[in-house]
Parts: structure tokens; C-alpha cells; sequence
């Protein structure tokens, strides 16, 4: 049986610090396969795709319609 997954544009979270200062992110897959000058968003803050993903799964959730499909 196969599985469809979506295309994945985002590799996994990265950590740069200095000192007591820390930025997690996330960077385009396009960026680091392809350089700097292919991808319009290069990088995005952890905290906000994060939030982003967290707020679609609570949206699915109360959508009985999408929550049925999500759930076949």
C-alpha cells in the first residue's frame, strides 16, 4: 500500500546560539540544495511555523466535513 505524502519544502528545525541568545528555524530545502537565490522565504522561526501547523490541526478538528476525510 502506498502512502501520498505532500512535497517537503522544509528541512528539519536548526539552532544557531551565541552566548545565551538562541534562534531556532527552519530552512527551505531549496536553499540548501540549490543555494540562497532560489527560494523567496529562506528561513522561517521555529515559533511561528510552529504555531501555524498547531493552529491548522485545532481548525481540522472542528470541522466535522475535514475531520472525516482526515480521519478515512
Amino acid at each position: 500500500m502506498s502512502t501520498l505524502r505532500p512535497p517537503r519544502l522544509w528541512d528539519d528545525a536548526h539552532l544557531t546560539s551565541k552566548g545565551n541568545w538562541r534562534y531556532r528555524y527552519y530552512l527551505c530545502l531549496n536553499v540548501q540544495k540549490r543555494g540562497w537565490e532560489n527560494c523567496p522565504n529562506k528561513s522561517v522561526p521555529a515559533a511561528e511555523i510552529e504555531r501555524f501547523v498547531l493552529e491548522r490541526i485545532k481548525a481540522i478538528g472542528k470541522d466535522d466535513e475535514v475531520l472525516a476525510r482526515a480521519l478515512a
